[in-house]
């Protein structure tokens, strides 16, 4: 039940996140874009305050190889705003590793 839902991506997973922004709103008839991950902190990233009254959803591509990094500060970003986090990954294993040593 989200107002805007955005998907983040980069590189390889960047074509993962745009198809499924179309899909999303072809379907759901919500507003759902596909970003980069390193464009969210430059403008966009200020619709996620965790005192905005309108919920935003934020779905993270994140995939093993040299992304990995860009992506999980992606991710600490979101965590920070209080957003509704959902990781599509590859590489559970090496999330749960990343935070365990925060």
């Amino acid at each position: 039940n989200k107002e805007s839902l955005y998907l983040l991506g980069k590189r390889e997973s960047m074509a993962i996140a745009r198809e499924a922004a179309l899909k999303i709103k072809e379907l759901n008839y919500i507003h759902a874009e596909a970003l980069g991950a390193c464009e969210m902190k430059h403008g966009p990233i200020a619709l996620i305050e965790s005192d905005r009254k309108l919920e935003t959803a934020v779905i993270l591509f994140v995939l093993r190889g040299e992304t990995f990094t860009v992506m999980m500060n992606a991710l600490d970003q979101m965590h920070s705003r209080n957003a509704f986090v959902i990781i599509i990954t590859d590489c559970e294993e090496d999330i749960e590793e990343q935070h365990r040593r925060e």
